[in-house]
């Protein structure tokens, strides 16, 4: 049965202002092929093939989609509010509500294919870049991998990772030999690595990022600094909500755009542990001092989590970010 999957383009929203056209850009090999002009046309329809990856800006915002294993794929020049919220989008915060005290302080490879395909039709998203306005000019993903809007808790993966998994150990975790003190790829210290493993890598690189895996282009899992760059009081404003029964943080940018992380808990053994009141993502990031951990976002109602180092073997979510060309 061919697969037919239709994607809404959002024609205007009340919440966003931006003089941007709404344009639909098809990518091949990472090469733009044409664009086409919404804005006199009902709908737009092709036929896939692969490697292609459809992008188009509206409103400001840069729709992504693989459609690999997809037959065909309609844009029709109607949406619902991209958000899954009915707040503005330069909300006014309650004064009530707590703004969490925040502690201070390779790009764009090519994606190699692997044995567990290209996933994106399963995970059933249209990852759509936010521009939260940050210094860096970095673009947040609006939900979480694995999800299919902004309040779903979408998939947990082990840190470097490109699956999920039944059970989250030290046992199953790819990169170690059933302890924290022999792993085999990203470590720092003799002490811990595999009969005196040491690989230096403090990053993961490209085919161990699972948001690149899957979603390929520019797309990537955030570094710690830009996690750190998020969590900054001054760029971010951090309101802890509720959105259609789920608890989390909305991240308000300087330019007044938002996402929503929900507190999507996290797993450990075979047990889904705090959701609805802990909120855990991992960066690329591996802590230095301690290889067997890597750095995440962690977050709970009363604020942010102040370590940064977490067990490389716990699922935690993934909050994908693209840098924008």
């Amino acid at each position: 049965m061919k697969k037919t999957i239709l994607l809404l383009v959002i024609a205007s929203l009340a919440t966003l202002h931006s003089a941007y056209a709404q344009t639909l850009h098809l990518w091949k090999g990472g090469v733009v092929l044409n664009g086409i002009s919404l804005n006199e046309v009902d709908s737009v329809r092709f036929v896939s093939s692969p490697e292609r990856i459809i992008q188009f800006w509206q409103d400001g915002v840069l729709y992504s989609k693989s459609i690999n294993e997809l037959d065909s794929i309609s844009f029709h020049n109607t949406a619902p509010q991209l958000i899954v919220d009915n707040e503005e989008q330069n909300p006014e915060v309650d004064p009530e509500e707590k703004t969490p005290e925040v502690v201070p302080e390779e790009q764009n490879p090519e994606t190699t294919p692997d044995d567990n395909e290209n996933k994106l039709t399963e995970l059933g998203a249209t990852f759509v870049m936010v521009d939260l306005g940050l210094p860096s000019g970095l673009m947040w993903a609006s939900w979480n991998l694995g999800a299919t809007n902004a309040t779903e808790s979408g998939y947990y993966y082990a840190w470097g990772a490109t699956d999920t998994s039944e059970v989250y150990d030290w046992i199953e975790y790819k990169y170690a030999n059933d302890s924290y003190y022999n792993l085999t790829k990203y470590c720092t210290i003799s002490d811990y690595g595999s009969n005196g493993f040491v690989d230096t890598r403090t990053k993961l690189l490209p085919e161990d990022d699972v948001a690149h895996v899957l979603l390929g282009g520019n797309w990537r899992m955030p570094t710690y600094a830009e996690i750190q760059e998020l969590r900054s009081q001054d760029n971010c404003k951090w309101v802890w909500t509720t959105i259609d029964g789920v608890n989390g943080y909305k991240v308000i940018g300087p330019n007044g755009n938002y996402i929503f992380l929900p507190a999507a808990g996290w797993r450990s053994d075979d047990s889904l542990l705090d959701q609805g009141s802990d909120g855990r993502y991992w960066s690329s990031t591996l802590e230095e001092d301690g290889p067997y951990h890597a750095q995440y976002l962690g977050f709970y109602p009363s604020g942010l989590r102040i370590d940064s180092g977490y067990s490389r073997y716990y699922g935690l979510s993934i909050r994908p970010v693209c840098t924008a060309e």
